[in-house]
């Protein structure tokens, strides 16, 4: 959105970039440029290390890329010489042997100033490689404290999470950013600039498009600029256009608010704030562009998956029906649903799957692996009678291979459908369902998967609606032990506890960071009319126990989107850790009850 009054006009572009390719990216930004220009602009921004993309992570530290960055940068130097308006672009640079996230600041055809980032730990998704910039360096390129005058108005540029240690002043601030989107997390990031727009004259920040990479996060052109604690405009997650506001220099100052809070720190369900229904609605987006961007980068045919009628690939099916429509196509072209059934598996959940696939109009498949599974364990000298670990995880294995030897055959990427909690629990086969070409669940707890199938259950009304309701009533259950009557005989949550609190446990050990001792007292006081407190630690043991030793699994994870604010996938530890620490804490708890 414009503003007509006299001021100085200023552009938030988030351009189509490819990852590590700076020559195409120039022309993208250049494109911008000239557009911004013909609309009047005096300041064009784009985001943090546009030229590069921000994703590029090790790559950062390589020459060939630093090199071809650079020579980006000298032909926007030369596409905008007659400009007379003030470009902010981002890249890395090389000074004294180091390599910094900068941003330069060209204006007619010069380089006018060298910006470094100073937080090297930052809250976005930049993989660092780079060196904290603290102002001391000798000989240094970079200008430590630098702003421009266009006309009356005062700018700075201040890059990413830096702004938020900055001393603000009399300027309006220009953030080039690299902020991902989680799910409720675009408020979270509004308020924060319009809080701290009431300090400066005003802020334009801007973020990356959705072109960036979604191997760990998703991006999503987001842009906001505000004044004295007002919003002047904002572009809204996964809106492309380029967004243009004015500074006019007649600015008051506010007091300063707080950017507001998440207020689920103490509810049975941490995960799902109180506006459900957008947040909900966040997640379906993301789930989508996260999978559309995947599914074009690799330039396959088919989004392949194995559908269980259980919650986990019930959400998977869903969202792969989404991105299909997203595309453009029909379901039935690019997405394949497989049912791979065996003696384990119960009529309502076989029904389930084929009810779903059909109302959605997938390619809807079934193979039947009872004869193979039963073949496979004879070769190995099994007695296909004894319901061991083996016996189970043998089925997740067979499926997983069939699904990925589909993928070969028709140019397919395989869907995974693991969610957060199974993960943080281990409750996952190696060599089976942990394995897949790219895991869209894998940063949504259960609670929230199920909230998810309800969610599109009462968008999608009809017959599916029905199949959905029936879904997420179904126990949760691995179904890899014979069923009774063909009825599920293996439940979940019996053999790991309430998934509900399991999901409050994540939320306090992840979001909050807390120990044992006050998890243990928050869900004791969250659950206290549910569960009783013997049960908890219990539970609370076992999370930890299965956490640590999991490890070794989660460290092999395919790349997965974050879309709720918690992603195991990229959880740096090793793979050996001990748990004897968090173990003795919870001795210590033992003894007091």
């Amino acid at each position: 959105m414009g503003d007509s009054g006299k001021g100085v006009k200023v552009a938030a572009c988030s351009p189509k970039l490819k990852i590590a390719d700076p020559s195409f990216n120039a022309l993208q930004i250049n494109e911008d440029i000239v557009g911004a220009v013909s609309e009047g602009c005096r300041v064009v921004l784009f985001p943090e290390l546009s030229l590069t993309s921000c994703s590029c992570g090790s790559l950062f530290s390589f020459h060939t890329l630093l090199d071809s960055a650079y020579d980006a940068l000298n032909y926007i130097l030369r596409s905008c010489s007659e400009y007379d308006t003030y470009i902010i672009v981002g890249l890395p640079l090389m000074d004294n042997n180091k390599v910094y996230n900068c941003a330069t600041i060209l204006y007619n055809g010069n380089v006018v100033s060298y910006i470094a980032k100073h937080n090297v730990y930052p809250s976005s998704a930049i993989s660092y490689s780079f060196s904290q910039y603290t102002g001391s360096e000798k000989d240094s390129i970079f200008s430590e404290d630098f702003s421009f005058l266009v006309d009356d108005i005062r700018f700075r540029v201040i890059i990413g999470d830096d702004i938020d240690n900055f001393v603000y002043d009399n300027s309006v601030i220009l953030n080039p950013s690299s902020l991902p989107v989680i799910a409720g997390g675009y408020s979270d990031y509004k308020n924060k600039i319009l809080s701290y727009s009431a300090e400066a004259c005003g802020i334009v920040s801007v973020n990356p498009s959705y072109f960036e990479s979604s191997s760990r996060h998703v991006f999503a052109s987001t842009a906001i600029a505000a004044t004295n604690g007002q919003l002047l405009m904002e572009r809204r997650p996964f809106k492309n256009n380029s967004v243009y506001c004015t500074f006019s220099g007649e600015y008051t100052r506010c007091e300063w608010h707080e950017p507001k809070r998440r207020s689920n720190e103490y509810t049975r369900t941490p995960f799902i704030p109180e506006n459900a229904k957008q947040y909900l609605d966040d997640i379906l987006q993301i789930q989508a562009h996260a999978l559309a961007r995947r599914f074009i980068h690799i330039g396959c045919d088919r989004m392949v998956l194995g559908i269980s009628g259980g919650l986990d690939s019930t959400l998977t099916l869903l969202a792969a029906a989404n991105t299909a429509t997203l595309l453009g196509e029909s379901p039935k072209d690019v997405v394949t649903a497989i049912s791979m059934p065996s003696i384990s598996s119960s009529a309502r959940t076989k029904n389930n799957a084929a009810a779903l696939s059909i109302a959605l109009g997938v390619d809807f498949r079934t193979i039947d692996i009872s004869e193979s599974l039963l073949l496979h364990l004879k070769d190995i000298g099994h007695d296909g009678i004894a319901t061991d670990t083996t016996y189970e995880n043998a089925q997740a294995r067979e499926r997983t291979q069939i699904l990925l030897d589909i993928c070969n055959m028709e140019n397919g990427i395989m869907i995974g459908s693991g969610d957060l909690s199974e993960l943080a629990l281990g409750f996952t086969t190696f060599g089976g369902d942990l394995l897949s070409m790219y895991g869209i669940n894998a940063s949504i707890p259960k609670t929230v998967v199920k909230a998810l199938v309800i969610h599109w259950a009462d968008i999608l009304q009809g017959d599916i609606k029905q199949i959905l309701y029936d879904i997420a009533d179904t126990p949760i259950s691995p179904e890899l032990i014979p069923s009774i009557n063909n009825s599920i005989s293996q439940r979940t949550e019996d053999i790991l506890g309430p998934y509900e609190i399991h999901d409050f446990f994540i939320w306090q050990m992840f979001v909050y960071h807390r120990r044992p001792t006050e998890i243990y007292a928050a869900a004791c006081e969250v659950f206290d009319t549910i569960y009783q407190s013997v049960d908890i630690l219990n539970w609370l043991e076992i999370f930890y126990r299965r956490f640590f030793m999991s490890q070794f699994k989660r460290i092999s994870l395919s790349e997965s989107p974050n879309i709720t604010g918690v992603n195991l996938s990229d959880f740096d530890m090793p793979g050996d850790v001990t748990a004897a620490a968090w173990m003795k804490e919870l001795e210590s708890i033992k003894k007091s009850i």
